[in-house]
């Protein structure tokens, strides 16, 4: 299988839309110079060369039509040395298709195209294996979260591309909390939170018996208001910066830290965003996240210091 071949058969299943450009471009030799991805964003650039010989009639007569489609467009057209030639694409008025005219481009041969376009974000999974962050080898002071991302099958992709970059790989790390304010809450907060959760959790069922049972249960049971409670941990919530938590090994970076998961009322989780960049030369990143859980906790006794009656 040639090299044309195998991108069709390969890169064709990641990219829709590219076989219908690089069939356009096959007469004049293509070659992938660089291959960008933003895994985070869903999308690709590709750097093509072209030769497109002097004095052949492919250049006096012929030109490039690319089909002007919803999940890509040109970016840029250069000549050698780098000219900028976006000025010689066209737009047809028959069908919109990009139009690039042989005969008007200047005395070079080589030129690069670059594209830019959509990525389906399920067939992306089949470039980058992504391991589910996992809680483990923790330590008094720390959780630690294990990251491991690399590029798949990447002696095809070498085959290829002669450069790949792929950016803002993204890990979501679900990080627990909900032990943590457990330990600091007086006893009878943590039995009127259980039993408001069983009640909501039965209000989520079509049995109007155990609906019922918990209902009196929590009529009977709790002593303090429902709405109270819940404003009480989203007040206290706001005045915990997360960031200050997290650590993170190199080659990763922390990107967006969400809020607290407030759907059982003590707050169980926050998601943090761990990003790395891949490449050839560096195809696969691991490392740790931590998760600062005494400090955390010591906030925490800190902030509800003033405890339920």
């Amino acid at each position: 299988m040639d090299n044309f071949s195998i991108i069709l058969e390969t890169v064709g299943k990641i990219i829709d839309w590219l076989p219908n450009v690089i069939k356009v471009f096959k007469p004049f030799r293509p070659e992938i110079t660089h291959f960008q991805i933003n895994y985070k964003q869903q999308q690709a650039i590709l750097y093509y060369k072209l030769d497109i010989e002097q004095g052949g009639i492919r250049r006096k007569i012929g030109k490039i039509k690319l089909p002007n489609l919803p999940n890509y467009k040109i970016i840029n057209f250069f000549g050698e040395g780098f000219s900028n030639l976006n000025h010689l694409i066209k737009i047809s008025e028959k069908d919109r298709s990009y139009v690039i005219k042989t005969n008007q481009l200047p005395s070079c041969r080589y030129f690069q195209i670059q594209l830019k376009g959509y990525m389906n974000p399920d067939v992306l999974k089949n470039i980058i294996r992504i391991q589910p962050a996992v809680n483990k080898n923790n330590t008094p002071s720390y959780d630690k979260y294990w990251l491991d991302i690399m590029i798949r099958d990447i002696s095809t992709l070498e085959i290829i591309y002669k450069s790949l970059e792929i950016n803002e790989v993204n890990i979501h790390v679900k990080v627990s909390t909900e032990r943590y304010f457990a330990t600091e809450l007086p006893k009878s907060l943590i039995k009127s939170i259980n039993t408001i959760n069983e009640f909501l959790a039965a209000g989520r069922t079509n049995d109007r018996q155990l609906l019922f049972r918990k209902w009196r249960q929590y009529r009977k049971g709790i002593k303090l208001n429902k709405d109270e409670i819940i404003q009480y941990f989203e007040n206290l919530c706001k005045k915990i910066e997360l960031p200050k938590f997290i650590r993170i090994d190199e080659p990763f970076y922390t990107g967006k830290i969400g809020d607290f998961d407030l759907g059982h009322v003590i707050p169980q989780n926050f998601l943090v965003e761990a990003i790395a960049d891949l490449s050839f030369k560096k195809p696969a990143a691991s490392g740790y996240l931590l998760f600062h859980k005494k400090s955390f906790q010591d906030v925490i006794k800190e902030v509800t210091s003033e405890r339920w009656e």
